[in-house]
Formats: C-alpha cells, structure tokens, sequence
C-alpha cells in the first residue's frame, strides 16, 4: 500500500514523497529484545530510550540472514532549518528490491576505505555546499558491527547502554520529529549516474535569505569579493546594485557531506573575519555564472528573516 511518508532530513528539516510502507522484514533482521514499544511514522517499532531530556528514541536490528542490495542512492544539499541550520544534507536510497523501501531514508555506513572513493565522484560545487543533488548507483552487503546501544532501564533515569552486533538503526528526536537512521554496509560499490546543481531561484526563499542571506552594509563605492580571505579579488561588487545582486553564505568545509555516510566531521570555519559566500551578479540566474569568493565581515550583514521577507516583497515573490 502506498502512502505519504514525512521524511525528516538532519534535524528538523522535512519533505515529503510517495513511497510503499514496507514494514522491516524479519526474514533479514532480528530486532534486539531489551526495551519498551513505542510506535512511530507507519507503525515503526521504536524503542524509548529517554538517554536525555529531550526523550530521544532508537530502534537496533541484527542482521539475521546474508542480504545484498543495488539500487540508486541521492545525495542533496538543501536548504537549513530555523530549528538547526548546521543540517544541511539529505540522503535518500531507492532499492531495486522490491520490500526494502524500509531502508529508504537510512544513510549507508561504509567502511573508511570508501569514502575516498565517494569524495572523488562529488563535484567541487556539492563540496563547497551548494544546493542541488548528486545521483549515484550502489551496491553493498549489509553487515553487523559491534556498537553502542541504548535500552530503557527501570525509568527515564536508568538507562542502560551496552553493546551489541547491529546492522539497521532508527533514532528519532523530538525536535520536530527529526530521525538519524542509517544502515552499516560492506563490499560498496558506486557509480554517479548525475548531477544538478541549483540555480538562483533556490535560493531565494525565506528559510534561505532569512539564515544564510547577506546585504552590503557600508556606504563604499563597491566591496571586494575575494578568491581567499585577504587574497586576489575576483569581482566588485558595486553598492549600486546590492538590491539586485544576491549574496548566501556558505560553510567553509569540504569534509561535511561525510555526514551522508555516517561519519563525524567538523565544520572549519577559523577565520571569523571572513565569510565564504556563493554571488549571483545583477540579472545572473544559473549558478555556473555566480562566483564563490570571500567577503569581509565588516562589509556585509545577515539579512534576517524581516530583511528576507521585505526582498522577497520587493521582488514580488
């Protein structure tokens, strides 16, 4: 049976799409014993484990029988949330076997020696954080892994973790009903199969403007865009024009999309004077024609959601 499934990206990010509410199939996975039911989003078995105040919850599955899967896996970039701007990514796996649509929005954990092979199929745009997707054919076994766990105890305030094999998890969070699943994957194979990058009209939107948006701030003739903090400039930007010219900060990372695939990153954002940030110039709406450059923070302001909502009024949108 079909039916609309509320599909939460990083934290509290949330879109939505037709998939078949596949139950997990107990052929493959074993559900761990341990813990209180609760249920969730098309009868998912969660079990509750209050680790902290905000009452998060989690799911383990071991995986019970040898199981391979291919299919096509998309990486996007998007736009952030007012509840955690920091999550900015999505990953959506679509399997070619019938059943396992269960699995659909579980980030595949790969083996460190796969993420170089990853990181050199994603274009310099989806590196630097540029909103748009990457479409990619996989294959993999699936695997268990000795890991942390968390189970109820007798109360809230007795939780017990320990460790166990697991191959699947699910963990929900309490802030807008956000989940972080992923599913542990071994013998990985990829092929990107496409890309396309955002044009400008993606980014011209409240959530966009109102967090990453930036305005001129000084009365100067023009302001420099940089190819680094303090370096070779590579465009002026004139006063003049700041109505029409469009200015998003990005994150100065290029390790963050490891976040798809389950792994820890930090963000390297040392240099607070400046701001990294992708330019659209006067009247320019395909992002191959915008400039990514620096720009000093003493030059431009964030716009706010008021200074969003007043471009936008002004641009008719």
């Amino acid at each position: 049976m079909k039916g609309l499934v509320k599909v939460i990206v990083g934290s509290c990010f949330c879109f939505y799409f037709l998939v078949a509410n596949d139950e997990i199939d107990s052929t493959y996975f074993k559900l761990l014993q341990g813990c209180n039911w609760g249920q969730l989003n098309c009868n998912t078995q969660l079990c509750k484990g209050n680790n902290d105040a905000a009452g998060d919850s989690y799911t383990y599955y071991k995986l019970i029988k040898p199981l391979s899967l291919s299919g096509e896996i998309v990486f996007a970039n998007i736009e952030p949330s007012e509840c955690d701007d920091n999550e900015t990514m999505s990953s959506i796996f679509y399997p070619k076997r019938r059943g396992f649509s269960f699995l659909q929005t579980a980030r595949l954990s790969v083996a460190d020696k796969d993420i170089k092979q990853i990181e050199n199929l994603l274009p310099k745009w989806f590196l630097d954080g540029l909103l748009g997707e990457v479409r990619f054919q996989v294959s993999f076994e699936i695997e268990n892994r000795k890991e942390r766990v968390i189970f109820d105890g007798d109360g809230a305030e007795n939780i017990v973790p320990h460790s166990d094999l697991v191959a699947l998890k699910y963990e929900h969070h309490t802030c807008n009903g956000g989940s972080y699943d992923k599913i542990n994957v071994s013998n990985f194979t990829i092929k990107k199969i496409s890309e396309k990058p955002s044009n400008r009209d993606a980014y011209e939107n409240v959530l966009m403007l109102g967090l990453r948006g930036y305005e001129i701030s000084v009365t100067d003739e023009f302001v420099n865009l940089r190819e680094t903090p303090n370096g070779k400039i590579l465009e002026r930007i004139y006063t003049k024009d700041k109505e029409n010219v469009l200015i998003i900060g990005i994150y100065n990372t290029r390790k963050s999309w490891q976040y798809l695939i389950d792994k820890k990153f930090s963000f390297n954002n040392a240099n607070d004077k400046w701001i990294k940030v992708l330019y659209f110039p006067p009247r320019i709406k395909d992002v191959h024609k915008a400039i990514i450059g620096y720009i000093h923070t003493s030059q431009i302001e964030l716009m706010g959601f008021d200074g969003a909502r007043k471009r936008l009024q002004r641009l008719g949108k």
